[in-house]
């Protein structure tokens, strides 16, 4: 595989930082131009699904494809040999990625002035613990399916009339920056990290392995090597038994 060359191991934490960087930016960026163009259009989140299965497949195998602190912070949580370096290198690739795939976005379509607006279209009819709770419970849902198998796209159908269904704190500081109220980031940031929380206890309850891992418990009924002791040295023998 590619991550076990020798370059890769002593430029690992570039290549994660780039291909965070560059796949959140061009999320960003898609997300933005299909809100701009169509942003009532019912193949937009099969559009962005698409881009997510594309980005998955060229960056899966060097960063994880994040895309998203959401994840991150779930993967940080289950994993602890995902320490808070590359957490928080994750963490700063994404939110940067967000800003340059958004202001590029901008410059490109010289009509959006306001992209949050765009984005939240129908946020006004709802009130902040209505989106809140929206963001938390696809967040959840998006969580758990890419912990536990791909990348869902339902969300974005349901739950994008309500909150515009962002499931990405990232992307909502890049709309936020751009012309939003900062009022709103609370709605997504509150509603994803809840959302987070909730997916990553799921997994401990799933799967009660994971949390002992987490705090260095070894299961000796899985892992045999801690009972099997250490190796013993070969048997020497001499040149009569030899003979």
């Amino acid at each position: 595989m590619f991550y076990e060359h020798a370059w890769y191991r002593s430029h690992g934490t570039l290549l994660v930082f780039g291909s965070e960087l560059v796949g959140t930016a061009l999320l960003t960026f898609t997300i933005t131009m299909l809100l701009a163009i169509s942003p009532l259009d019912t193949l937009v989140p099969v559009a962005i699904g698409a881009l997510l299965l594309a980005l998955c497949n060229i960056f899966g195998e060097l960063s994880g494809a994040h895309f998203n602190p959401s994840i991150t912070l779930a993967v940080f949580s289950l994993d602890r040999r995902f320490g808070w370096v590359r957490c928080g290198a994750y963490l700063f690739a994404e939110v940067l990625g967000a800003l340059l795939g958004l202001n590029v976005a901008v410059w490109h379509c010289s009509v959006l002035k306001n992209p949050f607006s765009v984005a939240a279209h129908a946020s006004d009819h709802y009130t902040i613990p209505q989106m809140v709770a929206c963001e938390a419970i696809y967040t959840y849902i998006m969580t758990m399916t890419c912990l536990r198998c791909a990348i869902v796209v339902a969300a974005s159908y349901a739950g994008g009339p309500i909150s515009g269904a962002c499931m990405n704190p990232a992307l909502a500081i890049a709309f936020i920056a751009k012309g939003g109220q900062w009022i709103d980031l609370l709605v997504y940031t509150v509603g994803p990290l809840s959302g987070c929380l909730g997916a990553v206890t799921s997994c401990m309850i799933i799967e009660p392995k994971i949390w002992l891992r987490r705090i260095g418990f070894r299961d000796p009924l899985v892992d045999l090597e801690s009972c099997a002791g250490p190796e013993l040295p070969p048997v020497r023998r001499n040149k009569k038994e030899r003979s």
